[in-house]
């Protein structure tokens, strides 16, 4: 049996940035030249988050995943990222244009429990 619970999600909060210069496509959908438009637009852009720049004197230790890490950690403290009060399941709507054609995803975000391959 699948088991899905809520969560407390975590999201931008409104008071403290405009949502629309904080959004991203999907990070495999990016240009680089997209990837500076978005860094551009606000520090606080999830691009640092999802497709990070890399430099060249990256380490084990200091690199875009670390980074990103760093941006999340700030974003809380600074409460430019805000936790939701009470756990949920989150439902979400995207739509999107393909080849002059609207289309809809709807889904959801839940934890779930992973079962080891063969079991359950």
């Amino acid at each position: 049996m699948v088991d899905i619970r809520p969560f407390k999600g975590i999201s931008y909060n409104p008071k403290k940035v405009n949502l629309s210069s904080v959004v991203s496509p999907p990070y495999d959908v990016i240009s680089p030249a997209g990837q500076e438009f978005y860094y551009d637009q606000d520090e606080h852009n999830i691009i640092r988050v999802i497709l990070g720049k890399e430099h060249v004197d990256d380490s084990q230790l200091n690199n875009k995943y670390s980074r990103a890490k760093n941006y999340l950690s700030k974003w809380i403290q600074g409460e430019t990222l805000q936790q939701d009060d009470h756990e949920g399941i989150y439902v979400y709507r995207q739509t999107f244009s393909v080849r002059d054609k609207v289309c809809s995803l709807t889904g959801m975000v839940a934890l779930v429990r992973l079962e080891e391959l063969g079991k359950g």
